[in-house]
């Protein structure tokens, strides 16, 4: 068990030491310059995009989900996550890959609409398994690789995302208000499953929703507690450097 264990925690550490940190950034900075800095030069426009009125509906292109359904809640619970396991360093770390990966993310999306393509049911297939099978030249080797990682995805689905933000919500809730832990879990499951059976097309009203409102009260609860500790934000930004 003691040597299984070992081995966790070595490839842990390549997993997520310098190697991911240069492959991660390394990308973002080469898809930055190689599209002459697009994102940032257009970060007003795609705002915008995201806010307005337009990007809960798609009269605007064909697609079955709305681009606000799209948007995650990683910056809510991966940040908290991050600043515990990593302390006040790896914020900036997350600053750095943020401002590259916003092109990585860009470019994951711009061809995972030039590949996409539907199926019998007419909804579209599209994300890094159908650019990787349509998109690379050698099909036979884009057809492993797509089948791998939509493999790798359902494994990682277990552990990444559902656990850390069900854990997150059912601590909140029995902290503040008491609520059972498994109670909370079992109702999020529920809500889950009655969504999922309705196909993307649910998943994509429900979250078309869900996420402006949540984004909105994000900003603005976020603005709330930055206002109300002002004073100790400069030596919080020192620390962070240092």
């Amino acid at each position: 068990m003691e040597t299984f264990s070992n081995i966790v925690s070595a490839v842990d550490s390549f997993v997520w030491g310098p190697v991911m940190l240069v492959l991660l950034v390394g990308t973002g900075i080469f898809l930055t310059v190689r599209i002459g800095f697009a994102t940032w030069r257009n970060l007003p426009y795609a705002l915008h995009s995201v806010f307005s009125k337009d990007a809960r509906g798609t009269h605007r292109g064909t697609g079955d989900i709305s681009p606000s359904a799209t948007i995650g809640t990683g910056n809510i619970v991966g940040v908290a996550t991050a600043l515990v396991s990593g302390g006040p360093g790896a914020l900036v770390w997350m600053e750095i890959s943020a401002i590259f990966g916003l092109t990585s993310k860009f470019s994951e999306c711009m061809l995972a609409i030039k590949y996409r393509t539907t199926n019998d049911a007419g909804e579209m297939l599209g994300g890094p398994m159908t650019t990787m099978k349509r998109g690379l030249k050698n099909k036979i080797f884009g057809a492993v690789l797509a089948m791998l990682f939509a493999i790798f995805a359902v494994i990682a689905s277990f552990g990444i995302g559902n656990m850390t933000q069900a854990n997150s919500i059912s601590t909140a809730l029995n902290n503040t208000f008491h609520v059972p832990e498994w109670l909370v879990g079992l109702i999020v499951a529920v809500l889950v499953l009655v969504i999922l059976l309705g196909g993307i097309t649910r998943l994509s009203k429900v979250s078309s929703v869900i996420v402006p409102v949540m984004a909105v009260f994000y900003l603005i609860f976020g603005l709330i507690v930055i206002l109300g500790n002002i004073t100790a934000v400069p030596s919080a930004v020192v620390l962070m450097f240092k």
